[in-house]
């Protein structure tokens, strides 16, 4: 939203699904970017750097698997593979 315009649009999101839920890549490098960003607000930066904080804690108590299960979701979604692969909506 607030790099739109900029050069290098879409650089962000991943093309395979397996790179997609590699969260320790694409999360950072989101997060490096917009902490970065002259046009990302001061307040929308205070917000990364508290959730990253939450976000680790809760990470320790996350099941293994469940991460990987919710992008394999977001992903079909995205793709409108859901009915391909009898995955029900989010």
């Amino acid at each position: 939203k607030h790099c739109s315009h900029g050069s290098g649009d879409g650089r962000f999101f991943p093309k395979t699904l397996k790179s997609f839920s590699d969260m320790s890549k694409v999360m950072k490098s989101i997060q490096m970017h917009l902490l970065k960003c002259r046009n990302c607000p001061d307040e929308v930066k205070v917000n990364i750097s508290m959730s990253k904080s939450e976000h680790s804690k809760q990470m320790t108590q996350l099941k293994f698997g469940l991460a990987k299960a919710f992008f394999r979701k977001v992903w079909n979604c995205l793709h409108d593979n859901d009915r391909e692969n009898n995955i029900a909506p989010l």
